[in-house]
């Protein structure tokens, strides 16, 4: 789930932001570990706009600038921090994951955006409303 595991938060961050960190440790839980630790450090607003660009420097840097996709990025960015604001009290990424199971999974992101939506370019190139229920802070 995590490909990360062995990486300290800040070497994390710091292996995501160089492009370090190999393609394959970049799994979903990875994703979220990012938004996590973003959320925390600079605030949801601010999170947003770093992810974006630390996320698709991160999918060129591997030769795979397809598999950046910005709506998916800022709902993931939004999810996360609207658990946080819910639940400020966790200490680490661990403890915040296992408080928001259903985050777990990308079936969360479906109940705002129909696969139809997702699979557009337009949501892939550029961050675009939900379709289906409005991300939370929207």
């Amino acid at each position: 789930m995590l490909g990360s595991t062995d990486l300290s938060d800040e070497a994390f961050v710091t292996q995501v932001e160089s492009g370090e960190l190999a393609a394959a440790a970049f799994r979903h839980a990875d994703h979220l570990r990012l938004s996590y630790l973003y959320v925390r450090r600079y605030g949801a607003a601010q999170a947003e706009s770093r992810i974006a660009r630390t996320i698709e420097s991160f999918a060129r840097a591997h030769g795979a600038t397809n598999k950046f996709h910005a709506s998916v990025t800022h709902a993931w960015v939004r999810l996360v921090a609207d658990r946080l604001r819910k639940n400020p009290s966790s200490l680490s990424f661990g403890e915040f994951l296992a408080d928001a199971p259903e985050l777990a999974t990308s079936e969360v992101i479906r109940r705002h955006y129909s696969d139809e939506l997702l699979r557009s370019e337009a949501a892939r190139r550029e961050v675009v409303a939900p379709d289906r229920e409005p991300l939370p802070g929207q």
